[in-house]
């Protein structure tokens, strides 16, 4: 979760966008989600392109917050194993080296 002006957000793009290019072809799913309502879609595609995204980002609803317990930290990050279960959730920025550990860990955990 993140948004448009979230500075720490910004930050961790380009180590999030080459975790997925790495994790892309082994199952790890990356999905960005927007809880900023400032931004139109123009907007929102304009960022994406400004920062290369290599993930899909989609705008978080009042369903997909409340799912989420409205996460109240910007940014904060999700990773669910392959049955669904919630690993982790990190409020603030992740580092590279942190989310690969955690995603070979997963992985390995077959």
């Amino acid at each position: 979760f993140g948004a448009t002006w979230c500075g720490p957000r910004k930050k961790e793009i380009p180590a999030f966008n080459r975790v997925n290019t790495k994790y892309k072809d082994k199952g790890v799913v990356m999905l960005g989600m927007l809880q900023d309502n400032q931004v139109d879609d123009v907007g929102l595609l304009n960022f994406m392109s400004d920062f290369e995204l290599t993930y899909p980002v989609v705008r978080a609803n009042g369903d997909i917050l409340a799912a989420f317990e409205f996460p109240n930290a910007l940014p904060t990050t999700f990773i669910y194993d392959r049955r669904g279960k919630v690993h982790l959730v990190h409020r603030g920025p992740l580092e590279e080296a942190d989310l690969s550990a955690t995603l070979d860990k997963l992985l390995a955990a077959r």
